[in-house]
């Protein structure tokens, strides 16, 4: 992030940003192109979708290495916002990992585009954990 970062939201709707030129940056999005909340701070359906949030009701499984040991925690279920209403392609569970924490999950199906926050764990900044998913496998069996 750049180290100075100033936002500022005008009469007419619309929103000028500054900041100080340090390799970072953010930039504004229009209301409708971010999430309405902070989704994955919800933890039932119901408070979820109250939010409009996008509740995903599955048990997801949550990857974590340690040593060459992969260990598999299931029963996970998220509260995240897709980008433009993205929705999962179906097929067969893809993993992902938060880009904040590094944290891995197995979706219940391949998604044309991550939940906010999440990445493929086929991207190349991936966390040692995604190497727990092999595709078309249930991981930890």
């Amino acid at each position: 992030m750049s180290s100075n970062f100033e936002c500022e939201e005008f009469d007419r709707g619309e929103c000028g940003c500054s900041s100080t030129d340090d390799c970072e940056g953010r930039y504004c999005v229009p209301r409708a192109d971010s999430p309405p909340a902070l989704c994955p701070a919800f933890d039932t359906v119901e408070a979820c979708l109250a939010a409009q949030c996008h509740a995903f009701e599955f048990d997801g499984v949550l990857l974590t290495l340690t040593g060459d040991t992969c260990t598999c925690t299931p029963g996970q279920q998220l509260c995240v916002w897709q980008p433009n209403d993205a929705t999962g392609a179906g097929g067969d569970p893809s993993a992902m990992f938060k880009v904040e924490t590094g944290e891995v999950m197995v979706f219940s199906a391949t998604y044309t585009e991550p939940p906010l926050g999440w990445e493929s764990c086929s991207d190349p900044s991936a966390p040692p954990a995604c190497a727990c998913f092999t595709p078309g496998e249930t991981p930890c069996e």
